[in-house]
């Protein structure tokens, strides 16, 4: 026998998951999925947050009843995925853009540019110097969420954030020289493990990109 007391629901509560904690190696287990679902069916206010793409969203997370926008890029982006649209984004400037690509060209650095024009994602990227930052990009380019072009950004176009995969070492010596140059007033630099071996990720965003601001605009 099944018995199912009524209770009123406080749909005044907006709860936030890091997909990072919800999926293992890439992937949602199905009883996440259905348990998930059903809150989100019974009108629970549930969304998902996460330091990459929306298209790492759509990836893992498919199947999902989701109904609010989710955060992506760490706090970059607010991205309906009903719409297909970015709701709101934080942009970087140009003179701080140009700051950091003299930098990244002067050291040799490789990076992706990510920009976003009429909701799509593009992301600029040159020659690779590594096998790891070859795979990296075969790995990602087969998203029809992701656009990659070989090329050097148009300086009309506004960046949101940009990429880079290489030694730890080496980011750890490109974050402290971009302290230095006075960047980290405009920026915030993001330094995290990859699936390379000695390999990091670090992303560098707008200052005021963070998860907490798109929670609270979110919330309102």
């Amino acid at each position: 026998n099944w018995l199912h007391l009524p209770r009123k629901k406080q749909q005044n509560i907006l709860f936030i998951s890091a997909l990072e904690r919800l999926s293992q190696n890439g992937q949602m287990n199905p009883y996440t999925k259905r348990e998930l679902n059903r809150l989100i069916d019974a009108g629970a206010n549930f969304t998902i947050s996460t330091s990459r793409t929306p298209a790492a969203i759509m990836d893992e997370a498919a199947n999902l009843h989701l109904k609010l926008p989710v955060i992506a890029m760490d706090g970059a982006m607010l991205y309906d995925i009903k719409e297909n649209r970015y709701l709101l984004k934080y942009i970087m400037s140009h003179q701080t853009v140009l700051k950091i690509e003299e930098v990244l060209k002067k050291e040799g650095y490789h990076y992706f540019e990510n920009v976003i024009i009429d909701d799509v994602l593009l992301i600029y990227y040159q020659d690779f110097k590594t096998e790891e930052q070859k795979d990296y990009y075969e790995s990602l380019r087969k998203s029809p969420f992701r656009n990659y072009i070989h090329g050097v950004r148009p300086k009309q176009q506004d960046v949101v954030y940009f990429t880079l995969l290489d030694q730890r070492a080496r980011l750890e010596e490109l974050r402290d020289l971009l302290t230095r140059e006075g960047l980290d007033r405009n920026c915030r630099f993001i330094l995290k493990e990859s699936k390379y071996k000695n390999q990091s990720i670090f992303h560098i965003l707008c200052k005021n990109a963070r998860k907490e601001n798109m929670n609270h605009y979110l919330q309102h």
